[in-house]
């Protein structure tokens, strides 16, 4: 018998296979990270910035919590805190308090209760 002719070389099918699958695993990937920057970008243009604290015209107390420092390692927060009374509560003549104020913020805090005794400035 005679040998018959060799067909042609191909790439084995397995090597193509592989191919096709790395690029289109590095075309997923490629894909994912463009759409996680379009939704952080879109994400991040919804945020405003909030509006002046409204101290309001004297009718009712408020207290105002501006946060200082954010310690998220120890579970801290430094925050001042600030209590416009009413004016009702204000003596004119000596702008003192009238009535004790009492201001308790949730969750408990290590403070307790901050108090603005009646007779005192506030300051």
């Amino acid at each position: 018998m005679t040998p018959t002719h060799a067909e042609p070389a191909t790439p084995a099918p397995a090597a193509k296979r592989g191919k096709t699958v790395g690029i289109l695993v590095a075309l997923v990937v490629g894909l994912a990270y463009i759409v996680t920057l379009f939704g952080y970008w879109w994400l991040s243009g919804s945020a405003k910035e909030l509006e002046a604290s409204g101290e309001g015209n004297g009718s009712e107390t408020t207290v105002l919590i501006t946060l200082q420092t954010l310690r998220t390692v120890d579970y801290k927060v430094d925050a001042k805190v600030l209590v416009i009374p009413a004016d009702s509560l204000l003596d004119e003549k000596l702008d003192t308090l009238k009535e004790g104020i009492a201001v308790r913020l949730h969750p408990w805090n290590s403070l307790g209760e901050l108090k603005f005794p009646a007779g005192a400035a506030p300051a």
